[in-house]
């Protein structure tokens, strides 16, 4: 398994843009920085037709199923170790 450093931060801007009552358009660049790092390895043809099933069946975007099957398996390894925070659930609306 090899790391590439292929993409850039560029890849994530996203354009933020204000209609003024002038007519005029004011267009801000963001920059959204993300935590993940590109990798490139090679995967059996078996492997591609499941992922390829399974995003059909679910939607589930390959990359995703990927990786939450390595964060899987790496827990079960015991080398990955996620602390999953206790969220806030949102109050039911109560009706009048």
């Amino acid at each position: 398994m090899g790391g590439s450093s292929q993409g850039s931060c560029q890849d994530l801007a996203v354009p933020l843009v204000f209609n003024l009552d002038t007519g005029m358009n004011v267009v801000i660049p963001l920059l959204a920085m993300s935590t993940r790092k590109r990798y490139t390895f090679f995967i059996d043809l078996d492997l591609e037709a499941a992922l390829k099933a399974l995003k059909a069946r679910d939607g589930m975007p390959e990359s995703e199923a990927c990786r939450r099957a390595l964060a899987g398996f790496l827990e079960k390894k015991g080398v990955l170790k996620r602390v999953r925070a206790d969220r806030r659930r949102a109050q039911t609306r109560r009706r009048p």
